[in-house]
């Protein structure tokens, strides 16, 4: 580290660093799975969000619960700062790790990149299957809500149509009239055979 003549003056991070001299522009994030793709001229710039499957908590918590996301980035080829509309800093995206499948664009190190990003996308899946699975168990006590809002015999008949569904999962396939005769003749040597006995 250089000396100064201000000993009590630390090194500018990063961060202000981008937004002071870092270029800027306005993207919207909503259809982009934790990827920040940024033009400047003719070269498309990729960053990715850390652990987008839990930080998109915080970036719907700043930018509002609305249909698109559309935020603010000031970014160098370091890092993308993602801040919401009024200016509020959410969160730094790092320079995403390119990945080839094809052998004749391979490089060193892309099988990591390649494994970095199929893991990220498992990670991701397993966060949508989660949250649909929360959404249906909602509808469900949801819907037993509506029933005892609006009925006076709720339980009795919360209770009958749950018993129902779970009987129709449970009924056994009705039996061909194949395997009705292969079980009745299975039958019959059975008794044939203990009458021989």
């Amino acid at each position: 580290m250089r000396k100064t003549n201000q000993p009590e003056c630390t090194r500018i991070d990063d961060r202000a660093l981008r937004f002071a001299f870092g270029f800027r522009t306005d993207v919207d994030l909503d259809y982009q799975r934790g990827f920040v793709r940024p033009w400047k001229g003719e070269k498309q710039f990729l960053f990715e969000v850390p652990n987008w499957e839990r930080n998109i908590e915080l970036v719907t918590a700043r930018t509002g619960m609305t249909p698109d996301v559309k935020v603010h980035l000031r970014w160098d080829a370091t890092g993308c700062d993602i801040y919401s509309k009024n200016h509020e800093f959410i969160i730094t995206a790092i320079p995403s790790q390119k990945a080839s499948r094809s052998e004749f664009e391979s490089f060193e190190g892309a099988a990591d990149a390649m494994g970095h990003h199929m893991k990220r996308k498992a990670t991701m899946e397993q966060a949508a299957d989660k949250f649909r699975d929360e959404v249906v168990q909602s509808a469900d006590v949801l819907k037993y809500g509506h029933y005892l809002s609006s009925n006076a015999k709720v339980k009795d008949e919360y209770n009958e149509s749950m018993e129902t569904a779970m009987e129709e999962k449970l009924k056994p396939e009705k039996k061909t009239k194949k395997q009705k005769q292969t079980q009745i003749s299975k039958d019959d040597m059975i008794r044939s055979a203990i009458e021989d006995f």
